[in-house]
């Protein structure tokens, strides 16, 4: 019954965490330029088509969030609600539009360059 329950979940987590790829980088595909900046989650970051940056050592602090937004001139952060702290959400949607959400995340845009259209924007 134990190793049942160990695989059923372990089975439903490794079906969520492709779920949550797929539906990540297809978005990227669909609305940035090769050219936009991402920050996210490390396993996110190998199969985005963009430059992407994992969040694990840019994001510690909401201080160190904003800042490395700026430095590395990031136009979208793709926040996962298992992987960032609930308190940079807080400060993500303070100061950034989201442009998309999942239930897992979503996605924000912190660039102010409009060379490309959000979502919302999209038809």
């Amino acid at each position: 019954f134990l190793v049942f329950n160990l695989g059923y979940v372990g089975m439903g987590a490794i079906a969520n965490r492709g779920t949550k790829l797929r539906s990540v980088v297809t978005w990227a595909r669909e609305h940035t330029a090769p050219t936009d900046r991402i920050m996210a989650a490390g396993y996110f970051c190998t199969d985005l088509p963009n430059r992407a940056y994992a969040h694990y050592y840019l994001a510690r602090t909401p201080e160190q969030l904003l800042e490395s937004i700026e430095e590395y001139e990031i136009d979208y952060v793709i926040y996962d609600n298992a992987e960032w702290d609930a308190e940079l959400r807080t400060t993500l949607s303070s100061h950034f539009p989201e442009v998309r959400s999942w239930p897992f995340g979503a996605v924000y845009r912190t660039s102010s360059d409009s060379r490309h259209p959000t979502e919302a924007d999209t038809p």
